[in-house]
């Protein structure tokens, strides 16, 4: 009876480890490129897409902690990204943990299922032109989007091109 106790405490126990560090795979990732009003489905087939995922979300978890804007975002402000400025959107089939400026030694867990980086206008880089602003959310975007440097901005852009997509 005690060995039976174990061994389902043991099953239990490495289930909801494997279940909280279990990642989706890039193929089940939707990726939209928002090109001024015009919005293109990326095929996770493509080459490099699985790049260009691990590329946008290294830009989220490579932020600094400290570099969070504070501030509301509103819908309205989500759209005029998406239809008047070029940015890229990924959106998770479910809510994913992201751990962000782990590598900077200053580690916060995030929770989201969809990810937006704009990649012109205003949001593409701060008034120093060193940061692009990302945005993230579970269900909507939410309030204090993180920044980090815009070198992770041209390495999109450049896969996007790799690709074949004409980005104006």
């Amino acid at each position: 009876m005690l060995k039976l106790a174990l061994v389902a405490i043991v099953a239990i126990t490495l289930t909801a480890v494997l279940w909280r560090t279990q990642t989706i795979s890039p193929e089940r990732v939707q990726v939209f490129l928002h090109n001024r009003g015009t919005t293109s489905a990326i095929d996770p087939g493509a080459t490099h897409f699985k790049a260009l995922v691990e590329a946008c979300e290294e830009s989220l978890t490579s932020s600094d902690p400290g570099r969070m804007l504070r501030e509301a975002v509103f819908p309205e402000t989500i759209e005029k990204i998406k239809s008047e400025e070029l940015s890229i959107e990924l959106v998770f089939p479910r809510p994913q943990d992201f751990e962000i400026g782990k590598s900077k030694g200053r580690a916060r867990s995030v929770r989201l299922d969809r990810m937006l980086i704009p990649l012109s206008g205003e949001r593409a880089e701060t008034a120093t032109g060193k940061y692009v602003t990302i945005f993230y959310g579970v269900g909507r975007y939410g309030p204090g989007p993180y920044t980090n440097e815009s070198r992770f901005q041209e390495g999109l852009r450049k896969l996007l091109k790799d690709m074949g997509y004409s980005l104006h």
